[in-house]
């Protein structure tokens, strides 16, 4: 593509100049205006060399686009390299992708690529390499493909991704092991109700083994908000922004946040409301660790403390995935928490075990054994009561919790418009919420005004 310092593909002279709308770029005198990238996320997401970068965006955020660039540009670098492109369904190609596609690059098509209807198939003559376009409805298609590259679009639309991304990981080998440069990348708007895009590229966790992601940097976010996009006409982005503005629905659909937006299960739950970190004044009367166990899945530690108004504020965090017991007790040893109340499903023989050889007040959370009963604890306290304040605050250095809970949503099953409130969606993580509501117990069973004292218990 032409640039500064380089002839210009239409004229062939090197005279240029600099244009700034609706972002800097530059223009031949002969009027020639190459394409270029917007300036931040999507520069940055183009550019990328990491093995499974995502662009992440809200709607008009130029997603396809970026995705189209990011092809053009890879094709161009690495001559004779094949690759693969899915779309939710087949028509996307003939709505969404040429459009597109012709609107940057139409003057060049039939020279520099062409598109094989019949054959579902993207030539580029000139680079000796081709793009097979696949569908996410009919992912085992990419089974036997040699690729150097593949791209995603849409992956928050339909089904049939996961599996499809699978397959086309492994067939990145056109160019055998001494080829460094091979990516494959996704273009969407985040959905929560896709677990596999949250732990892959959020939370950093493989979602068949349920392992931590050794190395995260292989698979980078680049967010970018439908506001930021400078060739949106204004009438439009503020359309979407008075449409949605406050809401979090807006987080999705503007912000390209990974968060549920149906079937919530604290719809009440407000950042400017609840996100609070204690001033210094504030004076506690009790403190309290809430403590869920996991495997393979987080286990979460929370420091829970009560002030004279009998508000309850969660200041600190533990949150690990396979985390061993020196983990947590190392934690609760730091914070000197006077009392831990656990999961209830804990046996007795460990919690004695804990008691006498750590010298610890754990007991279980009786009084939270069921789901019920800790929504009640949660919405109870995150209600707004008379004085305009909530009886809950969530300390900002509590993410995961406050990651949780945002997102936690009630099962929707499909073809049904109203959740099943005993169950919550698959791939929502409620270890946090369950450690939150065991800690939260303590304020409810008769606790507060004890002396707070740790019990010290010896062998006989």
């Amino acid at each position: 593509m032409s640039a500064i310092g380089h002839p210009c593909d239409k004229c062939g002279e090197d005279d240029w100049h600099s244009v700034t709308k609706p972002f800097e770029r530059a223009q031949c005198a002969c009027g020639n205006l190459p394409v270029a990238t917007m300036p931040g996320p999507q520069t940055d997401f183009v550019l990328s060399k990491a093995a499974h970068p995502a662009y992440l965006g809200g709607r008009g955020s130029a997603k396809t686009v970026a995705g189209i660039l990011k092809m053009w540009t890879f094709v161009h670098e690495h001559p004779g390299s094949n690759g693969a492109i899915s779309f939710p369904v087949y028509g996307d190609i003939e709505t969404i992708f040429l459009p597109e596609m012709r609107k940057f690059f139409g003057e060049l098509e039939g020279t520099e690529w062409v598109y094989l209807e019949k054959k579902k198939q993207l030539v580029f003559p000139t680079l000796n390499c081709r793009a097979f376009l696949l569908s996410a409805e009919e992912p085992d298609r990419g089974r036997g493909l040699n690729i150097s590259w593949f791209w995603m679009e849409e992956v928050g639309i339909g089904g049939g991704h996961k599996h499809l991304f699978f397959i086309l990981q492994p067939a990145l080998r056109q160019h055998g092991d001494d080829f460094t440069d091979y990516q494959g990348w996704i273009t969407s708007t985040p959905k929560v109700d896709k677990p596999w895009l949250k732990q892959i590229w959020d939370e950093g966790i493989h979602p068949i083994t349920g392992d931590p992601i050794e190395n995260r940097d292989r698979y980078p976010i680049f967010e970018a908000r439908t506001v930021d996009n400078p060739c949106l006409p204004a009438s439009i982005r503020e359309g979407l922004v008075k449409e949605w503005a406050g809401s979090r629905m807006a987080l999705q659909e503007l912000e390209g946040k990974f968060i549920s937006v149906e079937g919530l299960v604290y719809p009440e739950l407000r950042e400017d409301i609840h996100l609070r970190a204690p001033h210094e004044d504030i004076e506690f009367i009790a403190t309290v660790g809430g403590l869920d166990f996991g495997d393979a899945s987080p286990t979460a530690l929370y420091e829970i403390k009560m002030d004279r108004s009998r508000k309850v504020w969660i200041t600190r965090e533990f949150y690990k995935r396979s985390a061993t017991d020196d983990d947590w007790l190392n934690v609760v040893a730091e914070w000197n928490l006077p009392i831990v109340l656990c999961d209830p499903s804990a046996s007795q023989e460990d919690i004695l075990s804990w008691r006498m050889r750590f010298n610890i007040n754990i007991q279980p959370a009786m009084a939270a054994r069921d789901r019920q009963e800790r929504g009640r604890l949660w919405r109870t306290r995150l209600q707004v009561r008379e004085d305009g304040f909530p009886g809950l605050y969530i300390s900002p250095d509590c993410p995961f919790l406050w990651n949780e809970m945002i997102n936690l949503a009630h099962y929707i099953p499909k073809g049904q418009e109203e959740p099943q409130k005993s169950v919550f969606a698959p791939g929502v993580n409620d270890h946090g919420y369950d450690a939150g509501a065991y800690g939260m117990s303590y304020f409810e069973r008769g606790y507060i005004g004890r002396p707070q004292k740790t019990i010290e218990l010896v062998k006989v």
